[in-house]
């Protein structure tokens, strides 16, 4: 018989070496670790780029207010009102965020507001539930709106959320509304001029987060403005309408969290270490939660005769 010619050749058998489960294990314990160092360094850029966006809007803010200022000679209102009889009557109650509109590329917005009606007109306040990139901080994680609860007429009213607020001073918003010292209260006009501890000595804005009052750009309206761990406050048996667009210095300000009435008319930061403000002179400083109340009163009031170096 003839042997075919396709004879079967042993061949060798090759062992394909793969990963032992040990050293799999390994591998993961590794890029876990990497992972851990990096995280912090990639979270600290983050909020390295957020702190310097917030530094931006306020920038911007400033530029604003001084072509405000360039135009009327004098720097917007904190908020308006008609009936100076009673202190807390907020109508119409247009901020000085209102104000600015026109610059900071909102005019159609700034146009389609009824300055004849008052702010919670059902015309207008459709338009201050808008949110503005300017007045929002991306380190603020709350909600972009707010809701006050019955106050005009059992009104629910909806607004847009800002994080800065206006200067008003040293003192109690709703006991003086009409004679803060700082730039901006209640029908304020007040001048460069008038500025007598010098702009760069003295606060413009600063930045509220959130979970310290509820602020918005758009007008101070009676009602209740709920604080993050308070339930409910009404802002007319603390400080009365003015507190959702203005701040004071009549007391420490440094409060990451809201735990009692007088912290909504503060100013506060979830950046680590300090809180951004506004100068008058356009200029944006960060200052230290470690200034001493006295720096940090002074640079608040506009005449006090007491300006130090701007914390």
């Amino acid at each position: 018989m003839e042997e075919s010619s396709n004879m079967n050749v042993p061949t060798t058998a090759r062992r394909v070496r793969g990963f032992t489960l040990i050293e799999l294990l390994v591998v993961i314990a590794i890029i876990a670790i990497l992972i851990a160092l990096l995280l912090p360094a990639v979270q600290q850029a983050r909020e390295a780029a957020r702190r310097s966006q917030c530094k931006n809007n306020l920038k911007q803010l400033g530029l604003a207010l001084h072509n405000y200022h360039d135009v009327y000679r004098t720097f917007p209102p904190g908020y308006v009102t008609r009936n100076l009889g009673m202190p807390m009557n907020s109508s119409p109650g247009f901020a000085w965020g209102t104000m600015l509109l026109p610059y900071l590329d909102q005019a159609p917005l700034f146009n389609h507001l009824n300055f004849s009606e008052d702010a919670h007109d059902g015309h207008n306040i459709e338009h201050g539930q808008e949110i503005l990139a300017a007045f929002q901080c991306p380190s603020d994680t709350g909600t972009n709106v707010f809701t006050t609860d019955p106050a005009n007429d059992g009104i629910q009213i909806t607004l847009a959320k800002s994080n800065y607020a206006g200067m008003y001073g040293y003192g109690k918003i709703s006991m003086m509304p009409d004679v803060g010292n700082g730039i901006l209260y209640r029908n304020s006009s007040v001048k460069m001029r008038d500025l007598t501890d010098g702009s760069s000595n003295t606060f413009a804005i600063g930045k509220r987060n959130f979970d310290l009052g509820r602020t918005t750009w758009y007008a101070a309206i009676d009602g209740y403005a709920p604080n993050a761990g308070m339930g409910g406050m009404m802002t007319s048996m603390t400080e009365g309408p003015g507190a959702l667009v203005l701040g004071h210095v009549g007391q420490p300000m440094m409060h990451h969290t809201a735990n009692n009435t007088p912290h909504i008319v503060n100013y506060g930061s979830l950046h680590e270490g300090g809180v951004h403000f506004l100068l008058c002179d356009g200029s944006v400083r960060f200052v230290g939660e470690n200034v001493s109340y006295e720096n940090y009163r002074y640079a608040g009031e506009r005449d006090d005769g007491k300006a130090t170096e701007t914390p």
